[in-house]
């Protein structure tokens, strides 16, 4: 990776949408911007990250099913086949991606999830290809979250205060029990949340409508257990980016729902091994319901 190490397609302010991919380095926090760009805007779209290749799911809240393939180190972008189901606001989970110590490389899939629908695809990164499929307990909440782990997805929606778990050697939705909620901890039972994914086995999930709070909330995987983090948001944000790294990770941009016209480019770093959150400097633009990818290293 010559000079970046997250690529975030796409985000919005008012009515402009951004096709540009916004570039962040995990060991400088330095923003930059590509040469290249999406094939349209984007907001509220889907999104994984591959070995060496990130996907968007393009969308604007609308019935839109194309994708983009942004290849990591070059910033290159193609148009892949379409997704057969849309929604106004896919959330994405995927395998987690990485490398045996013998150097054999796993993770195959990335999934869509929280519509409107049942029906949810399957994109294959070897041939960069969606197959369709339906299940009557996949989480049907848009303006949600989704995260994962090597072996498990996992969904939440304010709205109906679910955790819903999807183990990705059965492909099948259900509903996992927690210990606390989100909502048990103060969570306001509406929509617009986001997250950041983290390799340490922890979900950190920011911000919802109706709601002007800094308080992160967390869920470890493992437990199976909601609590409240250590560190906030130095601005109280949703629809933030989530840009997973190694260890740390961070809440690129968001919008400040109390705030008319409040997207901004306002960004946290949130260290894994502490839970604690720091305030970098600001995006070159607004990246409010951008579609984050990073590399998998």
């Amino acid at each position: 990776f010559p000079s970046h190490d997250t690529v975030i397609g796409g985000g919005y302010i008012g009515g402009s949408i951004w096709s540009n991919l916004t570039l962040l380095s995990y060991a400088t926090d330095a923003w930059g911007t590509s040469v290249n760009s999406l094939t349209q805007g984007v907001k509220y779209g889907g999104w994984a990250s591959a070995h060496t290749a990130g996907y968007v799911f393009l969308n604007q809240q609308n019935s839109q099913t194309g994708n983009n393939k942004v290849i990591l180190a070059t910033e290159t972008v193609s148009a892949i086949g379409n997704r057969g189901y849309s929604g106004s606001s896919p959330s994405s989970i995927q395998h987690g991606i990485g490398y045996e110590t013998s150097g054999v490389a796993f993770g195959t899939k990335a999934y869509t999830c929280g519509t409107e629908s049942t029906g949810y695809d399957k994109l294959t990164f070897s041939t960069d290809t969606f197959a369709s499929a339906t299940d009557s307990n996949i989480p049907t909440n848009y303006h949600s979250v989704g995260w994962f782990d090597r072996e498990y997805g996992y969904h939440y929606a304010g709205a109906t205060n679910r955790t819903a778990i999807y183990p990705f050697a059965t492909e099948s939705w259900g509903t996992l029990s927690t210990t606390n909620t989100p909502v048990g901890l103060g969570f306001p039972q509406v929509y617009l949340e986001k997250g950041l994914n983290s390799k340490k086995g922890k979900f950190y999930l920011a911000g919802s409508a109706s709601w002007y709070n800094n308080t992160l909330f967390q869920f470890r995987n493992v437990i199976a257990t909601w609590t409240t983090n250590y560190g906030s948001q130095t601005l109280p944000n949703c629809e933030t980016a989530g840009t997973m790294g190694q260890n740390h990770g961070y809440l690129a941009g968001g919008y400040q729902s109390n705030v008319s016209g409040g997207q901004n480019a306002h960004t946290d770093k949130v260290k894994y091994d502490t839970d604690s959150v720091i305030n970098i400097a600001d995006a070159p633009r607004s990246l409010s319901s951008g579609s984050p990818m990073w590399s998998p290293i």
